[in-house]
């Protein structure tokens, strides 16, 4: 049903803070109000600063704008910026995330921490940002902020924080990997690295099988 429906006609604005309150959790983990300000155009540059503060203060939920309207434009913002937590802010719940699919997308984050030291050391920042961006999961001014950091780790870590906020990633993104020529990264990622790296890596791949019966499970039930 249409969440909003009520006697009193909440706004869409009034609609969106109360989804918000709803998936806190999701959208918190999701959601960087200092990349979204920039796709609000209706924000002075005094505001976008005051909002700015409030994230680095309270956290990035807490500094969603609260003026009418505003609330609505940070959602078409997220929606633009490719986010998945725009999914969670749409009045209507017609695009919600399905259990499994947040599932997957929950699996593909742990799995990119689980092997996050081993990405950073690997990953050519530069060529994957590309492949990503052609393949529409980032936009060009994502692969901007990318190359504008200095040094590879420190761009590869952008990168990976960029992308595991977007929508149905996962897939994407290994294929990315293998287009850049990380197919041993991707192949690590998916759960069969190559049988020479194996010997190292027996902790995590534990950890790793964990996490996918832990995934196959919701995807049965």
């Amino acid at each position: 049903g249409f969440i909003c429906c009520s006697a009193t006609s909440p706004s869409r604005d009034e609609c969106i803070l109360y989804l918000i309150s709803c998936f806190r959790a999701r959208i918190k983990s999701s959601v960087q109000v200092n990349r979204v300000l920039d796709l609000m155009p209706s924000l002075s540059l005094d505001q976008k600063r005051q909002l700015r503060a409030v994230a680095g203060e309270k956290g990035d939920v807490e500094a969603a704008p609260g003026t009418p309207g505003l609330c609505q434009e940070f959602s078409e913002a997220l929606l633009k910026g490719g986010y998945a937590a725009a999914d969670y802010l749409d009045p209507s719940l017609n695009d919600l995330p399905s259990p499994s699919s947040e599932a997957t997308g929950d699996l593909g984050t742990a799995l990119v921490n689980l092997f996050f030291d081993r990405l950073t050391d690997t990953l050519q920042a530069t060529q994957v940002a590309f492949k990503c961006l052609g393949k529409g999961l980032l936009a060009v001014e994502d692969v901007e902020r990318v190359s504008w950091n200095r040094g590879n780790k420190s761009a590869v870590r952008e990168m990976l924080c960029r992308i595991i906020q977007k929508k149905e990633w996962l897939s994407p993104f290994l294929e990315a990997l293998g287009e850049a020529g990380h197919a041993n990264m991707a192949a690590y990622i998916s759960g069969h690295p190559n049988a020479s790296n194996r010997c190292d890596q027996w902790g995590k791949l534990d950890l790793l099988n964990d996490h996918m019966i832990l995934f196959n499970d919701s995807m049965i039930h």
